[in-house]
């Protein structure tokens, strides 16, 4: 770079590059050295650094990425990243598992952005991090990656979940009418007796719409209705 007087701009170099600048002159006598120059570019954080702008992410996924260049938003001291995860069934068993990452990790999930925080974990599966909790059905779940004390790295989170379990119905051996009749004027009332085996599911019920009765092993008896109704029982489970 032919020097001039005014302002020689030498390069461009690298981010990260060290470049040493010496002053050539034509008499050796003359040269001398600028010195060493380095400069690296920052790291932008991640897309997912705070929770507002929480990465979707959906039973059976894994995904990988680093806190190394993410803020540290609280709780401890080490940087954080996050995901949010919705639309899983009330009842369904979910697993939030940093295994595998490559440094002492610390999980948490919260119920929303500045939430409470609803369970955490620091070490499951040596020093990483995993949790199991059930889903209510309603809520977004928050989900923080970070690291134990100040720590960060390369993370590996799997999401996997498992569907509640199927509605076991009662078995109804029968159903009968049972009345109560005057021979006199043929009035009367009469009742529905239901033989059940099996329960099922607790909270089951017997509904002919307007009353419920608990479903329980035995005779679980409907009514009294009048004389000459009509009534359509259903189990509600």
């Amino acid at each position: 770079y032919p020097v001039v007087a005014g302002t020689v701009v030498a390069g461009p170099y690298n981010s990260g590059d060290s470049v040493t600048l010496t002053v050539d002159a034509t008499d050796d006598v003359c040269d001398s050295s600028l010195g060493d120059f380095t400069f690296t570019c920052p790291i932008p954080a991640p897309d997912n650094d705070d929770c507002a702008n929480a990465t979707a992410i959906a039973c059976g996924d894994t995904v990988m990425g680093s806190t190394a260049n993410a803020t540290d938003s609280g709780n401890n001291s080490a940087p954080d990243v996050y995901y949010s995860l919705a639309g899983t069934a009330a009842g369904e068993e979910i697993t939030a598992s940093l295994c595998g990452s490559s440094f002492d990790t610390l999980i948490r999930v919260f119920d929303a952005c500045g939430g409470t925080q609803l369970f955490s974990n620091d070490d499951s599966c040596d020093l990483q991090s995993e949790v199991t909790f059930t889903s209510d059905g309603s809520t977004t779940y928050i989900i923080m990656v970070e690291g134990f004390g100040t720590g960060s790295g390369d993370y590996t989170l799997a999401v996997s979940c498992v569907p509640p379990p199927a509605c076991v119905p009662p078995t109804i051996d029968s159903a009968t009418v049972v009345e109560t009749c005057n021979e006199v004027d043929g009035t009367g009332t009469f009742n529905v007796e239901v033989v059940v085996s099996d329960a099922g599911d607790a909270g089951t019920v017997i509904s002919d719409g307007t009353n419920t009765y608990p479903v329980v092993a035995g005779t679980v008896v409907a009514g009294p209705y009048n004389s000459g109704d009509s009534v359509t029982l259903t189990v509600d489970a």
